[in-house]
């Protein structure tokens, strides 16, 4: 079974998920300002409603950005700590590329070229402002 997991919109976190071949489920989820923390229990409750199981997850496509600087993040760092936790494969995959599950098929097959674990990084659609405190 495929997570599929994009937070790259704010307020919004889309799960699914799918077998080898096309998406199955999938699910819109609005989340407040400032609710990252109830991103776990969301995927939970999705994952339980299904009858899934982390170890019935073979691999992860996440939607990579580009987004909202934090959201984009919180997605990215999921997927890497789950992909990690169990050695399965993760995906990223740019927002605008995974509207629509024809689209997410094509990146299924993308997916099973991966064979291990390898952490992905976040797209953005600037660089991050982060500057020093005033003093």
């Amino acid at each position: 079974m495929i997570l599929y997991l994009s937070t790259s919109e704010q307020n919004k976190v889309t799960l699914g998920a799918a077998d080898n071949k096309r998406l199955l489920f999938s699910q819109d989820f609005a989340i407040g300002a400032r609710q990252t923390s109830r991103i776990l229990e969301i995927i939970d409750d999705f994952l339980k409603e299904r009858r899934i199981t982390l170890s019935d997850i073979t691999g992860i496509i996440v939607a990579s950005g580009p987004g909202a600087f934090s959201a984009v993040r919180t997605g990215v760092v999921l997927a890497n700590t789950i992909g990690w936790s169990f050695n399965i494969p993760v995906l990223g995959v740019r927002t605008e590329l995974l509207n629509g599950a024809t689209k997410l098929d094509k990146q299924i097959k993308k997916l099973y070229k991966i064979k291990h674990f390898k952490p992905i990084k976040p797209i953005y659609h600037k660089p991050p402002n982060i500057t020093k405190p005033n003093k």
